[in-house]
């Protein structure tokens, strides 16, 4: 059973796409990207990371701008490489509560405004962050995300 608030924030997806646009739902390659982005982040929050990974181009790139310190930052290129990177930062925290506060998607990309609460693992602390993601998509596969969060909070908990 999905936690409830994994399903609202699955759910404002398609909401916060169409917020403000009244064009939206007849941009077919951005809804289409859209609703991909949606079923990795159902795969990853599922524990799926396979069919995360699947969903994926085979030469994708993961880059979290962060300073040294921050453990989840770095580069990852390739399924294998961004798998491992995705299972390392996910055992990092518990308790996400992530929420959309914008989507907006244009050709190729897919950019994501959040706020996520949580728990630190190594420290039971917990964090109250702000996140950008920016998702580029190639004939319906991911092949990079950059990722840019406000750390003081996470680097605390984590």
């Amino acid at each position: 059973m999905r936690p409830e608030f994994v399903t609202r924030f699955l759910g404002e997806f398609h909401e916060k796409f169409r917020e403000g646009d009244p064009h939206a739902d007849h941009k077919r390659a951005e809804m289409d990207n859209v609703g991909a982005l949606r079923r990795q982040y159902e795969a990853v929050v599922a524990g799926d990371f396979a069919t995360a990974l699947g969903l994926m181009a085979a030469d994708v790139e993961l880059d979290i701008v962060g300073p040294p310190c921050f453990p989840f930052a770095g580069r990852w290129r390739g399924r294998d490489e961004v798998g491992r990177a995705l299972g390392r930062n996910v055992a990092l925290v518990a308790d996400q509560e992530p929420e959309v506060v914008s989507l907006t998607a244009q050709g190729d990309t897919v950019v994501v405004v959040a706020r996520e609460r949580g728990r630190g693992v190594p420290t039971g602390r917990t964090y109250d962050v702000h996140w950008v993601q920016v998702f580029r998509f190639r004939d319906g596969e991911l092949v990079h995300v950059r990722e840019v969060a406000d750390t003081g909070s996470l680097l605390a908990a984590t």
